[in-house]
């Protein structure tokens, strides 16, 4: 690329320059989308990426302690605002009360002492009593009234006429009323409560007289009530709030350890133990319950791991699989078409007699070992082991539409392994065993068979039968098939094979004709080839 720009500039510099920088931009543009992808989005899809991003900031879930601790301190602060209301309200009622009935017994006693000058008309002696009031502390005016409500003496601060015309407090009985007012001096403005407080007679209404205090301490003293008040029900709510959280951590802490154990059986891993914390209540039940289903789902999958290793996988998860559907009997009889195999080992009875009963089962563990390796590789399942011979089916209980030609390859892969296994047991100085191999297609009967107390899934038939015939029919080492089945399954274009002989076989009124499996063709070979290199590298063991 830099040398074709480079010849482009020499033959036409300005043209080439203006390419140059076009591609330049345009490299830089890309560069600077693939940056800020946002820029190159519609309104709609720059829309709908923000708000994504933003629900993916909030958590999946929002945590029970949340939930209870939100739900106690709302509680709380509604129970602290309403106790510190009440309260409040209470403690300024007490003290508008106090205040009022102090100020009454002031104006009465007073009064008392204004009676006999206010029926004698005696205005100097008014004046002298208001005067002397006024030394009082709070008490900041004093007028008398005449029983027609006109004043007849006042010193200090008296309300306007206005106001005792519209207050109700002359409407009064023996206990008196009060006219809260504002003064407005050159100070300031003053918040004044009055008085009114009747005099009497012998029962009967000679005048009225009036004490004015100062307000000021009365709202002074309510404020400081109310800030004593509110400040409490916050210190409250603060711990409130704090004794919620730590409340509610501490209940949900064993949710958590059951959150934290249903993702470790989610994911497959059973042998874990919820906490033990010793609690008497239902968290402590269920805490119980989840050790002991983490207990019986870890022997579930131990027994399903042994129960694998005495029959096929196969057979086992369809097993298990089929447990769930009680009103249906598991794995139940019927015709299918499939592949049988028996693989044979050659003359064992012969050896062995001449080994111990520990050689003989270490050697029939080694073979088998290898054939189950490749029937697993060929999608087939070993039936059962009947002594030295190990029977396979293939196409049950998993349908497999190709099951004769994965039989004939299994077989054929069964061989291979075999030779090698021969190959480096001759190096050893050790026997070599050999196997004959029979296999066989069609119709046959699948299902569980046996009685109510145990039983075995397997196939049986005549097709079953003709297999384990023809596992004799053959020489060691070889796959003898019938000529049907490379026929009737579409072998001949796969398979290599040459004609053996015809035979005829017990139980059957027609001969057989035999084929010899000599090589297989298509991918699969290859496939096999790589899987025989694979398992012979890691030892004869398969890593999986």
């Amino acid at each position: 690329m830099f040398w074709s720009n480079f010849l482009s500039i020499q033959r036409s510099p300005t043209v080439a320059l203006a390419k140059w920088l076009a591609y330049a931009l345009r490299q830089d543009t890309d560069r600077f989308l693939q940056r800020y992808p946002a820029l190159s989005m519609t309104p709609d899809e720059a829309l709908r990426a923000a708000v994504t991003r933003v629900l993916d900031k909030f958590p999946e879930y929002i945590p029970v302690a949340a939930k209870l601790a939100f739900a106690i301190t709302l509680l709380l602060t509604l129970g602290m605002l309403g106790l510190g209301i009440l309260i409040g309200t209470n403690q300024a009622r007490l003290l508008d009360n106090q205040i009022s009935f102090l100020g009454h017994m002031v104006a009465g006693q007073l009064g008392e002492s204004a009676k006999e000058p206010l029926l004698a008309n005696d205005l100097i002696r008014l004046e002298i009593l208001g005067r002397n009031a006024l030394h009082q502390d709070k008490i900041v005016g004093i007028a008398f009234f005449s029983d027609d409500r006109r004043i007849v003496a006042a010193s200090g601060a008296v309300p306007p006429d206005i106001q005792l015309q519209k207050s109700s407090a002359f409407a009064v009985d023996q206990n008196g009323g009060s006219i809260s007012w504002i003064e407005h001096p050159e100070s300031g403005e003053h918040p004044i409560i009055s008085f009114i407080h009747p005099i009497k007679h012998s029962d009967v209404t000679v005048g009225y007289i009036l004490l004015s205090f100062d307000r000021s301490a009365l709202t002074t003293a309510k404020k400081q009530t109310i800030r004593m008040m509110a400040t409490t029900t916050i210190m409250m709510i603060g711990l409130g709030i704090l004794a919620s959280f730590m409340l509610a951590s501490w209940l949900t802490r064993p949710i958590n350890d059951l959150i934290d154990f249903s993702r470790s059986i989610v994911d497959g891993n059973y042998d874990v133990d919820v906490p033990r914390v010793r609690r008497n209540d239902e968290i402590g039940i269920l805490l119980q319950s989840m050790n002991t289903m983490g207990q019986g789902l870890l022997k579930k999958e131990q027994v399903e791991k042994v129960f694998s290793r005495y029959v096929s996988e196969n057979v086992a998860k369809q097993a298990l699989k089929d447990i769930e559907h009680r009103d249906h009997t598991p794995l139940g009889c019927e015709h299918v078409q499939a592949s049988v195999m028996f693989a044979d080992i050659v003359g064992f009875t012969t050896l062995s007699e001449s080994a111990s009963p520990k050689e003989v089962s270490e050697l029939l563990n080694l073979y088998f070992s290898y054939i189950a390796k490749a029937v697993r590789f060929c999608n087939g399942h070993i039936d059962k082991y009947i002594g030295d011979c190990a029977m396979i089916v293939f196409g049950v209980p998993e349908k497999n539409r190709d099951h004769g030609y994965h039989a004939v390859a299994c077989g054929w892969m069964i061989q291979k392994l075999i030779e090698r296994v021969n190959h480096r047991r001759i190096a050893e100085k050790k026997i070599p065993v050999q196997l004959r191999i029979g296999i066989n297609c069609g119709v046959m009967v699948a299902g569980n068979m046996g009685s109510e107390e145990r039983m075995n899934y397997t196939v049986v038939g005549d097709t079953v039968n003709i297999a384990s015939r023809l596992s004799h029919a053959g020489d060691p080492g070889e796959i003898i098939i019938t000529e049907e089945v490379l026929f009737k399954e579409n072998l001949n274009h796969r398979v290599q094979t040459e004609f053996v002989d015809t035979i005829q076989i017990r139980g059957r009124k027609q001969p057989v004709s035999i084929m010899r499996v000599i090589d297989i063709n298509a991918a699969l070979r290859y496939k096999i080839l790589r899987e025989i290199d694979r398992v012979w590298e890691n030892g004869g063991s398969d890593p999986r």
